[in-house]
Order: structure tokens, then C-alpha cells, then sequence
């Protein structure tokens, strides 16, 4: 399934990861990739892995304090500010190589914790073989 936006596109693979496509680093695109994992995660079973490939490398680093308020808005929507279950998130950003970037990796490394497990990579095909290796390593360990 793939969902076309100016600003962001999404696409479903037969694989279950789920990537997105950034072209605008807008509140937007923000918008359109955080209602949609929310709403991935709703249906998901528990305990099931969610993947995620977001691709930044044409629009850059979105509004990162935009993106945090608003995820804070989704849990309390979703989850009536307390998950009630707690599935592990796999999220692979690829972004350009510039100096932003160990700042950016700074900042979204931290939001890993938990359940939710982010790694930065230069290039689309490693971070999908990454996501494709933890899909299969999670499998296992089920």
C-alpha cells in the first residue's frame, strides 16, 4: 500500500516494514508520519514489532521539537496517556552526511529507550537490511 503526500510519502511492505519518505522537513510531513505510526500501532497484536525506514535524505531534519510536543498529543490521544501495551519499535532513519547530523543522531538516540530501538544510517539499503535482520531476530525471540 503507498499513500502519496507533497510533503510525505508512506509505503507498506509485503515485509511489514513501514517507510516513509520525507520531501519537506515541514510540521506536515511531522504530521502525516506520527498519526500514521500511531494508528500502525493501534492494530498491531501485542508484543508485535513495529518497523519503521524513514527516509530524510531529501528534506533534511524535520522540526524536532514540533515532532516531540507533538507525539507527546498522540500518546495522550491513543493511549489515553498510558500505553497499554508496550510493542517494540524499530526505527531506521536515513539521513545526508552533514555536520547536522551527529546533532540529530544525538537527540533521536535518546529517544530510544524502552521498547524503542533507533539507528541512523547514510544510505536506504542498509537500514532496510538492518530493519529485515531485527524483524527476523524479534521472530525468534517470540
Amino acid at each position: 500500500m503507498t499513500n502519496q503526500h507533497q510533503d510525505c510519502d508512506y509505503i507498506s511492505h509485503d515485509n511489514g516494514i513501514h517507510e516513509f519518505i520525507n520531501h519537506a522537513a515541514t510540521r506536515q510531513a511531522v504530521d502525516i508520519l506520527l498519526e500514521k505510526v500511531f494508528e500502525i500501532v493501534s492494530a498491531l497484536a501485542a508484543n508485535e514489532p513495529l518497523l519503521v525506514l524513514n527516509d530524510l535524505t531529501e528534506s533534511g531534519i524535520p522540526p524536532l521539537r514540533y515532532a516531540m510536543s507533538r507525539s507527546k498529543e498522540l500518546v495522550k490521544h491513543y493511549y489515553d496517556g498510558t500505553p497499554t501495551q508496550q510493542n517494540p519499535v524499530l526505527m531506521a532513519y536515513v539521513v545526508q552526511s552533514n555536520s547536522m547530523v551527529s546533532t540529530f543522531k544525538f537527540l533521536i538516540e535518546q529517544l530510544g529507550r524502552g521498547t524503542t530501538t533507533i539507528k541512523i544510517f547514510n544510505d536506504r539499503e542498509s537500514a532496510m537490511a538492518w530493519l529485515v535482520s531485527q524483524q527476523v531476530e524479534k521472530s525468534r525471540s517470540v
